[in-house]
């Protein structure tokens, strides 16, 4: 009676690309390695071997290399002749240097974590961060997710996001109402998740609502030269007295030309600390005037801009030879990696063939020979699949 035992030489190991390893160790009733025995292979969830058996050595054991395009977990499954078996799970995992996964397998799921919470009304914003992965926990990039909340809250900049490479995105919340809001989220198929934020009443100063003599406005472009049709400027309004003590609970409406408009009203109102500000979006490029003027009558003006998309020439001449550079590491790594796989199998090609005559060798070989060939041909229709979408994410991103 023997017994058999599987063991994993290398496991997590990337689909497409890199084998997991299994050993197979065979032993008699007293423990003794036995040589000459032919141990057979199956595993499941597409894992495949290039030829499914090997001979075990002086040492009792062997070495068979399984390979998947599949993420996830395969159950590998090896027999004696006896009937004897053994099994173990191998698992493989997402390329991290292949581009974002945009098509996912099976069922999204929608999770929402808050990156901060119970930040001041009126100052600054809750930050909740949404992931998109598949049934198979991979992270999925460029899928819209659409916002809403309730109790006041409120987006400075529109109600959706895409995910980025790592599945993630996030969006800021802001609120004048003190408590908590609630948070829901919603994918294109459907798929949504609720959370709740809180937003907490400023512990500071009480607020100074009655100036000390003539008040003074300024205006001050605290996010700027932002890209046309896609992200607003932020412009903030500060309201002093002669004493430079801030002024709470001051209206400043605000106006703005050549095209540019604003979201929500045109008026805002300032908090504890002299302050408010306003997100101005325009689909026009160039320089647009902001005006703002209080209620008696104090007026400020500030000249904002906005650029083309394809505005800031040098910046995004520079990102786009770093993401070709990153192309070219990517498609190289490729190759290597197909080559270093290749060499494997061939290597394991060469030692498949266990039969004692000629004829039985020759069947044995041209079997191993065509999984070989079946197993480079799927090599380099992968190869040429993922060079593509590198290629296709590219050209997305710059067309």
């Amino acid at each position: 009676m023997y017994t058999l035992t599987l063991s994993l030489s290398t496991n997590n190991q990337i689909v497409g690309k890199i084998a997991d390893v299994v050993e197979a160790k065979v032993v008699d009733e007293a423990g003794s390695a036995v040589a000459g025995q032919v141990v057979k292979f199956s595993a499941d969830n597409n894992a495949y071997f290039l030829g499914n058996a090997v001979t075990t050595g002086s040492n009792g054991t062997n070495t068979i290399s399984v390979f998947s395009h599949t993420v996830g977990n395969s159950t590998v499954t090896a027999k004696l002749v006896d009937g004897t078996s053994a099994t173990v799970v191998v698992t493989f995992i997402a390329d991290p240097g292949l581009p974002p996964v945009t098509t996912p397998v099976g069922a999204l799921t929608l999770i929402l974590n808050v990156s901060t919470n119970n930040q001041i009304v009126g100052k600054i914003a809750d930050v909740v961060e949404a992931k998109v992965v598949d049934s198979t926990g991979v992270a999925i990039a460029k899928q819209s997710v659409s916002f809403s909340v309730d109790n006041g809250a409120y987006f400075l900049d529109g109600n959706k996001v895409i995910t980025g490479s790592n599945g993630t995105a996030n969006i800021l919340i802001y609120s004048n109402t003190v408590g908590d809001s609630a948070v829901s989220a919603t994918l294109t198929d459907g798929t949504s998740a609720n959370t709740v934020i809180s937003f907490v009443a400023d512990t500071g100063t009480p607020p100074v609502v009655n100036p000390t003599g003539k008040m003074t406005l300024t205006l001050d472009a605290s996010v700027n030269q932002q890209i046309v049709s896609s992200t607003p400027d932020v412009v903030e309004a500060k309201v002093i007295d002669e004493t430079g003590a801030a002024i709470a609970e001051q209206v400043v409406s605000f106006s703005v030309d050549n095209g540019a408009y604003f979201i929500d009203s045109n008026k805002m109102k300032t908090q504890s600390n002299g302050t408010t500000s306003i997100a101005i979006f325009s689909d026009t490029a160039g320089d647009a005037t902001v005006n703002a003027t209080l209620t008696d009558g104090t007026a400020a003006k500030l000249v904002i801009g906005f650029v083309a998309s394809g505005g800031d020439s040098g910046t995004e001449l520079a990102a786009f030879k770093a993401d070709v550079s990153t192309f070219i590491t990517y498609v190289q790594q490729a190759f290597t990696s197909l080559e270093q796989n290749v060499g494997s199998a061939l290597l394991q090609l060469s030692t498949s063939v266990t039969a004692e005559d000629v004829p039985s060798a020759w069947t044995q070989f041209e079997t191993n020979a065509k999984s070989f060939e079946t197993y480079f041909q799927q090599g380099m229709v992968a190869l040429g699949q993922n060079v593509d979408a590198a290629f296709l994410q590219l050209k997305q991103k710059y067309q």
